[in-house]
């Protein structure tokens, strides 16, 4: 006859079981929500590339607007391209702020800058002077949206660091 087992050995392996059982699924589940995780924030990191790319091209269509606007290039009436500037230096604002309340995305000294670097002279006047590329409104207003850009880029780079993949 074999020899009698103890019980509480008996309990022991049993217990050993369920706990392996219930940590292999804990594990799952862990496994489970960091790759949730991580898939919500490739999703949000995509949606905000797209969102602050598409403001990108914004702010280079309101800087060749504002050069076509002083040096009196555009294809549009003057008092629409007024407006269409202003609206659109006010939509890439009012977005960046937004981006800035939800995940810290901050530009807006260099939105500042760009807006004054268009508006602060005779934008809008009817006295307004026709200006030459090289007059040094329009190299400002160049250097302001490319400074803008770059922080744009800074900002992405910041927030959402290039990775090594």
């Amino acid at each position: 006859m074999p020899p009698a087992s103890d019980p509480t050995i008996e309990w022991i392996k049993i217990g050993v079981q369920i706990l392996g059982y219930v940590v292999g699924w804990v594990l799952v589940l862990k496994g489970w929500s960091i790759a949730q995780k991580a898939q919500r924030a490739s999703e949000n990191r995509k949606e905000v590339r797209a969102v602050v790319e598409g403001l990108a091209t914004l702010v280079l269509e309101v800087q060749t607007a504002a050069v076509a606007y002083f040096t009196e290039q555009g294809e549009i009436p003057l008092k629409a391209s007024e407006w269409w500037i202003l609206s659109s230096i006010d939509r890439i604002s009012r977005s960046f702020a937004s981006l800035k309340d939800q995940i810290g995305f901050d530009v807006s000294k260099e939105i500042t800058f760009f807006k004054r670097s268009i508006t602060l002279t005779d934008f809008g006047e009817a006295g307004r002077k026709t200006r030459t590329v090289s007059d040094p409104l329009i190299q400002k207003i160049g250097g302001a949206g490319s400074t803008l850009l770059s922080a744009i880029d800074r900002e992405l780079t910041r927030i959402y660091p290039l990775s090594n993949k």
